[in-house]
């Protein structure tokens, strides 16, 4: 029910603001809808992000009566869908910082250790974001950069988005040509101008 839901949530966060992590390099991701979101959930949401986890949540389908963890707060980064044409899924949230794939997505499933199935929705998007997420914070790390906070995580995520001419529109995921040398995203990693800061 919605109360074990917000209770596995609660637990989710408190295990993670228990831990001794290295929080610059730490992703939380997260799809969920309750009816009523409590305020101690964007609290904790808050206090993951001003410890410099990065926090990406599904922007939530359909704009219905159920309010999804983002609710349009700023403190991460909220994930609407698209199809395999990056045409803007119809049935995305009213609330969205960038787009990725999340229409019939192979997934495995929940009820199983072995089943896959596609699935569709802004849960099947957020994922895709998170991951970017974790290799723009590991090649950062190889080159010795820090990211100051997840802010600038987003900001990265946005500009390569924005700067390859070949995208449809502006905010759509893209993680840019693998460079074997360099990796995915060396270019944005090393775009700090202020020593090891990005």
């Amino acid at each position: 029910g919605e109360e074990g839901k917000a209770m596995s949530l609660h637990v989710a966060f408190d295990r993670v603001l228990s831990q001794n992590l290295v929080c610059a390099t730490t992703i939380f991701s997260v799809s969920l809808s309750l009816d009523n979101i409590c305020g101690a959930i964007h609290v904790a949401m808050r206090e993951m992000t001003e410890r410099g986890v990065t926090v990406v949540v599904a922007a939530g389908n359909d704009d219905s009566k159920h309010n999804t963890v983002s609710g349009g707060f700023l403190t991460q980064i909220t994930v609407a869908a698209t199809d395999r044409h990056d045409k803007k899924w119809k049935h995305n949230g009213k609330f969205e910082d960038i787009f990725a794939p999340g229409v019939n997505i192979m997934s495995a499933l929940s009820d199983s250790d072995s089943k896959y199935g596609e699935r569709t929705g802004t849960s099947a998007a957020a994922p895709h974001v998170a991951g970017a997420a974790a290799i723009l914070l590991s090649e950062a790390k190889t080159k010795g950069v820090t990211f100051p906070n997840p802010t600038k995580v987003y900001d990265a995520l946005k500009h390569i988005g924005t700067v390859w001419d070949r995208l449809p529109w502006d905010k759509l995921l893209f993680i840019g040509d693998y460079d074997s040398s360099n990796g995915w995203m060396s270019e944005f990693v090393s775009e700090g101008r202020d020593g090891k800061q990005t």
